[in-house]
């Protein structure tokens, strides 16, 4: 297997066992980064607020763009399902990101925890509202790329990689 061009490229097709060769590879590198990541931002005192989560959560989402469209695209091709699912798919995380940024999908609440104080992000209804269109609609991605068969022979976007 190329991961170059398994990340890269948004061309082909490929199955659900390369699918998830190729996710369980991006979450390793994700995890990595997060780690990274995580200790920037949070030593920068921005962890605790919602636009620090949310900044968090475009610039993860703008380092694995690439790869994941690429994973995303070629696993469509597959299933023969039209290319435009990719943006319904990571829309909802988008819209969610954007909203913490701009204050509207909730607040950081001081909270009382064994003795201790912190403060955490509370979503409002807007929020929780994105966060279970969020889910809904990774399921179905879920399912749709990584559960469901491709198509059986070549289709308009190449061969059958199972042949």
């Amino acid at each position: 297997m190329d991961f170059a061009q398994l990340y890269t490229t948004t061309s082909g097709r490929i199955n659900r066992k390369t699918w998830w060769l190729g996710t369980v590879g991006l979450i390793i590198i994700i995890f990595i980064i997060s780690l990274v990541l995580t200790a920037i931002l949070g030593g920068m005192g921005l962890m605790s607020s919602g636009f620090g989560q949310g900044l968090y959560s475009l610039i993860m989402m703008a380092i694995i763009f690439v790869p994941y469209r690429a994973l995303t695209y070629k696993r469509l091709h597959d299933r023969n399902r039209p290319e435009n699912l990719f943006w319904v798919f990571i829309g909802p995380s988008i819209a969610s990101s954007v909203l913490m940024i701009l204050g509207l999908s909730g607040s950081v609440q001081k909270i009382e925890l064994l003795g201790t104080s912190t403060e955490m992000f509370q979503p409002n209804m807007l929020g929780n509202l994105v966060s279970l269109i969020s889910v809904g609609v990774g399921i179905w991605s879920l399912i749709e790329l990584g559960f469901l068969k491709g198509d059986s022979g070549d289709n308009a976007h190449g061969a059958d990689p199972l042949a």
